[in-house]
């Protein structure tokens, strides 16, 4: 057998609006869909308006957070067509910790006290 990683990905899915617009839908966690449009100035260029949707994906899933040590980041993204002007996007993301002036300070103030 090869060498293969499998990553839990988020779905997004593209569609083509016309004129440089795409149109980015994922499910929310809460069952909801969020529904957002990004902007091109390739009209055809499919692979940055997936960047851009996985973006604007990763940013919202970040303002939910209630999290103050750590966010998340964009890992990879993949396209895939589902169609003529439709695509999947499979987003991966990776934690990365959140150190702010406050959060040293405290974890200094923390260490030498103990």
């Amino acid at each position: 057998m090869t060498n293969v990683t499998v990553l839990p990905a988020n779905h997004i899915t593209l569609t083509y609006s016309g004129h440089g617009r795409w149109t980015a839908t994922w499910k929310r966690y809460t069952g909801s869909t969020a529904r957002r449009t990004v902007h091109t100035e390739q009209w055809s260029d499919s692979r940055e308006a997936a960047l851009l949707a996985a973006e604007l994906y990763v940013e919202a899933t970040n303002s939910r957070s209630e999290s103050k040590w750590h966010s998340q980041v964009l890992n990879t993204v993949t396209i895939s067509s589902m169609g003529p002007d439709r695509y999947a996007v499979a987003v991966t993301m990776r934690a990365e910790a959140t150190f702010t002036r406050d959060f040293k300070n405290d974890y200094d103030a923390a260490w030498l006290t103990s």
